[in-house]
């Protein structure tokens, strides 16, 4: 495959995203944001009382350039 994919899942008290206050910043504002830049995806599954799943897909292509630049 051309990308990296990590899946993290808790058990936790889970949320509602769309109930989520704007001033919570993790997965919407520094995850999702920091992800799309290098042009990958972020999914999220939450159940109110029955955690959280984060599934977070970066293409191994922009990966490789970026540690080409890096390098530099």
């Amino acid at each position: 495959s051309n990308e990296v994919s990590v899946l993290v899942v808790d058990a936790g008290k889970g949320f509602d995203e769309a109930e989520t206050g704007a001033d919570r910043l993790g997965l919407r504002q520094s995850v999702r944001r920091r992800v799309e830049l290098v042009s990958g995806t972020v999914q999220v599954w939450s159940t109110p009382g029955l955690g959280t799943s984060v599934m977070i897909r970066v293409p191994t292509a922009q990966s490789e350039t970026l540690a080409g630049s890096a390098a530099e």
